[in-house]
């Protein structure tokens, strides 16, 4: 990727978006300023043109989070994603335990490394979902990437996220027929079926802030 000159003390590259219906490819970069590193601008830049750069477009960071995961977006460009994004509770401590468990995972020779297309899921999730409680986060043995919601024996729930669309979720929930009895979920459906779920089973009252 070409490294476009900015004027501030860091940059991260964020991931690359294609418009659907003009076929323009964009690159982003984020640029933090020392003065006020919680409040990244982003800066834009058009590639569509044979030329070169063809526009030049600074937006607020949460507008850009609103939009699809590009498929091919790296593990860094994810991070940078949640940090900055207004997707969870603290984003930053997020990105830190990300990145821990990638590390973690590169250091255990006998471990496949954390899947990016299972963070991509994550992000998805979160995109899908109301604003939630920062989950616990663990990596599965096949590296896939866990989240755990947990607030009593009968209020449990977790998802592996399978892929950018798919995971497998269990939910422990109070019967709402029956409160001295808990409800027993599991399966394996579409992102935002997960999270349907959960609500239609009142979850989102403990998982969501």
């Amino acid at each position: 990727m070409r490294d476009y000159p900015v004027r501030t003390m860091m940059t991260a590259f964020g991931p690359r978006w294609k418009d659907e219906e003009t076929e323009h490819v964009d690159w982003c970069a984020f640029d933090i300023s020392p003065k006020h590193p919680a409040q990244p601008s982003v800066q834009w830049w058009g590639a569509g043109s044979p030329g070169g750069i063809s526009y030049h477009e600074t937006t607020s960071p949460y507008v850009l989070f609103s939009r699809p995961l590009d498929q091919a977006a790296s593990f860094e460009s994810l991070l940078t994603y949640i940090r900055f994004g207004e997707l969870c509770e603290d984003g930053e401590v997020l990105g830190q335990r990300l990145e821990e468990l990638a590390e973690d995972l590169e250091d255990d020779v006998d471990s496949p490394p954390l899947s990016v297309d299972s963070v991509a899921g994550f992000i998805e999730f979160l995109l899908e979902a109301e604003p939630l409680k920062d989950p616990g986060l663990v990596v599965a043995p096949n590296g896939n990437l866990r989240a755990e919601w947990h607030q009593s024996w009968c209020q449990h729930f977790v998802v592996e996220f399978a892929s950018q669309t798919d995971a497998q979720f269990v939910l422990f929930a109070p019967d709402p027929h029956q409160q001295d009895k808990t409800m027993r979920l599991s399966g394996t459906c579409s992102i935002p079926s997960v999270y349907e779920e959960v609500r239609r089973c009142g979850g989102a009252e403990w998982v969501a802030r």
